[in-house]
């Protein structure tokens, strides 16, 4: 399940339902054999890697190794979330065909393998069980354990550049007949069922000319510093509970001890208070 940060920072998405026939506005009208289309980031399970990412460790975990077995899992994914959404709307499945349409990307994860000391050439970059960005890294490339940690700063003279990485896909629905209003709902349906067991990442949607864009502004939160080579976080932190940044919490004068910030424990004392 996403955590509420990646739910909400979705970055771009579109759901369109179109029909063969339709007739009438507002929820009224009468749609046969619709198609909902989707742009989305794709879940890490709808992509694969190059050939060679057995022996680099250049895979995303999780990520099929071939094409074919991405394929098979985006189709049965997609043909899945199709059917819940129409049982959940207690609309009858017998006799619907239900026909994806999708390619999976070959996106590979940066080379983790002490063998392969850098990767110069693009990789992607998983948040939340999809690839949502590509990354370019400087000519230099980024080292064995840049990759391995997942940490590429960008420095003077030593850039990595990331571009947002968006897909799309459709699926048509043969043998049903519903209202508009249905299909709006039936589309809602597939993309939460999606976003919800495949870590797919939809963000604006639009069923029947109407367009949802969320308005939205991440805000920085840091955790308090774990790292031995900073003794003392002194400045304020997040604190998270159940996937979700919940408070604040400004530590006293004498800072946050790297113990402290490592097991997430802060006892205030007299003398020493966490404000949350």
């Amino acid at each position: 399940m996403w955590k509420i940060f990646n739910v909400i920072a979705l970055e771009m998405a579109l759901l369109e339902l179109v029909t063969s026939c339709a007739g009438g506005i507002g929820g009224n009208g009468i749609l046969t054999n619709p198609s909902i289309s989707m742009k989305f980031h794709p879940p890490t399970g709808w992509t694969y890697p190059e050939t060679t990412a057995a022996t680099d460790i250049s895979y995303f975990p999780g990520q099929p190794l071939t094409q074919t077995e991405a394929q098979l899992r985006a189709n049965g994914d997609i043909e899945s979330a199709v059917l819940a959404g129409l049982q959940t709307l207690q609309i009858s499945t017998l006799g619907v065909t239900v026909t994806p349409q999708y390619s999976p990307p070959l996106v590979s994860d940066c080379k983790k393998s002490t063998a392969t000391p850098t990767t110069t050439s693009q990789f992607g970059y998983e948040e939340g069980g999809a690839i949502t960005k590509l990354i370019t890294p400087p000519a230099a490339g980024a080292t064995q354990v840049q990759c391995s940690t997942h940490s590429f700063p960008s420095t003077t003279g030593s850039v990595f550049t990331m571009v947002d990485f968006i897909q799309q896909a459709s699926v048509k629905i043969d043998g049903i007949t519903m209202s508009e209003y249905q299909a709006t709902l039936l589309g809602a349906k597939v993309s939460q069922y999606l976003m919800l067991n495949t870590g797919l990442q939809t963000l604006q949607i639009s069923t029947l000319g109407v367009t949802v864009t969320p308005q939205y502004s991440p805000p920085l939160v840091s955790d308090c510093k774990k790292s031995t080579a900073t003794p003392t976080t002194t400045s304020q932190f997040g604190y998270e509970e159940g996937g979700a940044i919940t408070k604040l919490i400004t530590p006293p004068a004498a800072g946050a001890t790297q113990v402290q910030c490592s097991t997430h424990s802060f006892p205030s004392t007299t003398g020493s208070v966490f404000t949350m």
